[in-house]
């Protein structure tokens, strides 16, 4: 027996492997019935940002807030609705830091780059800036064979999001990002990722600031998104 698995043994008789979720025993990091019970988010969507269409038989090219709002980025999709056992998992991996459940969520942000984005040329992936988005994107890129390059820098501090409005949101961002190597981004396409959309008021802010630098198409990835 070889020493690492002797040492997981014996970890595991004194601490055992436990559902991060639910806390019941289980071998993985989130068991299969907690893992079952993430909603992801299934047709019909807006093709362009990729929000549920209730009502709706089918996908629609641009849903009323598409067509208002003017987005920069080409396409946005999400792996799963930002409440239950995601809104746990994300909570777990970017407040308590719990940094195994980093791998789980990036290999859902993979299932959602090859049922969405597989079939698209992607030149770089790009982050909003954190720590714990750059850690997702780093095992993105090797899963995926894209390149991370960590090109977008915030340059100016801003209040957290949580708690503000609509119109607050789009103001705290308003000119905090900048982006490293303009030259480097133009004519690139860019796989954009963050954890959550909740109005999207941050990463919209990323993608106006990215089409100044003449980016190619800007395709954003998120784990989950708001109601």
């Amino acid at each position: 027996m070889r020493q690492s698995t002797i040492t997981d043994f014996f970890k595991d008789i004194i601490i055992p492997p436990l559902c991060a979720v639910c806390g019941k025993l289980s071998h993985e990091i989130v068991c299969s019935s907690c893992r079952a019970a993430i909603e992801t988010v299934d047709s019909p969507i807006c093709i362009r940002c990729g929000s549920p269409v209730p009502g709706s038989v089918q996908n629609v090219e641009n849903c009323s807030q598409c067509r208002d709002q003017g987005y920069a980025f080409y396409r946005h999709r999400s792996f799963s609705l930002y409440r239950g056992n995601m809104k746990r998992l994300i909570q777990g991996f970017k407040y308590d830091r719990v940094y195994e459940i980093g791998k789980l969520l990036a290999n859902f942000l993979y299932e959602a780059y090859l049922k969405y984005y597989h079939g698209y040329m992607v030149d770089y992936i790009y982050i909003v800036p954190g720590r714990h988005i750059e850690l997702l994107a780093e095992r993105l890129s090797s899963l995926s064979g894209i390149p991370f390059v960590d090109n977008i820098i915030k340059i100016r501090d801003i209040y957290r999001q949580q708690g503000l409005g609509y119109y607050q949101r789009r103001e705290n961002v308003r000119e905090s990002f900048k982006i490293r190597d303009c030259l480097a981004a133009s004519g690139r396409n860019i796989l954009l990722i963050d954890d959550v959309w909740t109005t999207g008021s941050t990463l919209k802010e990323i993608c106006r600031v990215l089409s100044e630098s003449n980016t190619g198409k800007i395709f954003i990835l998120t784990l989950a998104r708001g109601n």
